[in-house]
């Protein structure tokens, strides 16, 4: 019933090209927003640190400059609506809670404000304590924070919601060090687009096979999907293992060839010590990075697997 309401909303607010007034905020305070420097940006957005009363928020704004087409511009404010609808709809405590939109810094409008997280990325955190030498008995901590990332996701997924964007650049700490799924939806807001109006190209390295090539699995197109997250997630343990995604250090088309050709992923050490993945953590991976779409897990069974694992 809820999806069906959201479905229900969501068509109606992209039809009208607007949001429900409780998503317009009018209370972010950015300073000289024209000359305001972006503290981090990705392909397609750039990221401010802004006050929402005495609440630090961070503002994410589409980089709506690189498309000089109208019917492009207004397609891409179709598709920021309707995902931004469904993010302000997630409540789970490894979400990143959407808290609206702010239309009065950026005319046109497409800036998400989202609660600035105190931490930053999960990498950035585990790059401090490799370079202070403190990444000794933080093993347990990641597998934690594995598990964490598999229960975002499968909260998404039960959602109806694809992320379409996993890698650890989107996977955030808070104050507590717990994990925040980020930009989920994003690339569905931009992709068709911007793709085509700049010559970004995304990075294999998180790319399930059958988006890398979908004719050779009989596809048409190379959306993202809920098996393609499976993937993705599976990249995401390895990173978190090793600070770099799987086949590092190589130009993207030998990525991409590694990945059709089906060269194996090792099981990856912590951070170079003698401390390998254990058995039931790889078991999972392994699955997530199934060659074949339907021969990987569910979030759900990743999640139920993961917590037995730990417990062994």
């Amino acid at each position: 019933m809820r999806t069906s309401k959201l479905s229900d909303l969501r068509r109606l607010c992209v039809t009208s090209d607007t949001l429900p007034s409780v998503l317009y905020l009018h209370d972010i305070q950015l300073p000289h927003a024209r000359w305001h420097q972006p503290v981090a940006g990705g392909s397609f957005s750039d990221v401010y640190k802004a006050k929402k009363g005495t609440l630090d928020v961070a503002i994410k704004v589409i980089r709506t400059h690189q498309i000089n087409d109208e019917e492009k511009t207004k397609k891409l404010k179709k598709n920021f609506i309707g995902e931004a609808l469904i993010w302000a709809s997630c409540r789970h405590e490894n979400v990143l809670p959407f808290l609206g939109v702010d239309k009065r810094n950026f005319q046109h409008g497409m800036c998400m404000v989202l609660p600035w997280m105190q931490h930053g990325k999960v990498l950035c955190v585990l790059k401090l304590l490799r370079e202070a030498n403190s990444l000794g008995g933080n093993q347990e901590r990641v597998n934690t924070w594995i598990c964490q990332i598999a229960k975002g996701l499968a909260y998404l997924h039960s959602s109806g919601i694809i992320h379409g964007d996993l890698r650890a650049a989107n996977v955030l700490l808070d104050e507590n060090y717990n994990i925040k799924l980020s930009d989920f939806g994003l690339s569905l807001i931009v992709d068709d687009i911007l793709t085509q109006a700049t010559t970004i190209e995304r990075t294999p390295n998180w790319i399930a096979p059958e988006l890398l090539n979908p004719e050779k699995f009989g596809e048409s197109s190379s959306k993202p999907t809920l098996a393609a997250d499976i993937y993705a997630f599976g990249c995401v343990t390895i990173e978190l293992y090793t600070g770099k995604p799987p086949y590092p250090g190589i130009p993207s088309y030998r990525v991409t060839a590694k990945v059709m050709e089906r060269e194996p992923i090792p099981r990856p050490a912590f951070y170079e010590e003698p401390r390998y993945m254990n058995d039931s953590i790889w078991h999972i991976v392994k699955q997530c990075l199934s060659y074949f779409p339907n021969s990987r897990p569910s979030a759900s069974m990743i999640t139920g697997n993961l917590e037995v694992g730990l417990m062994n």
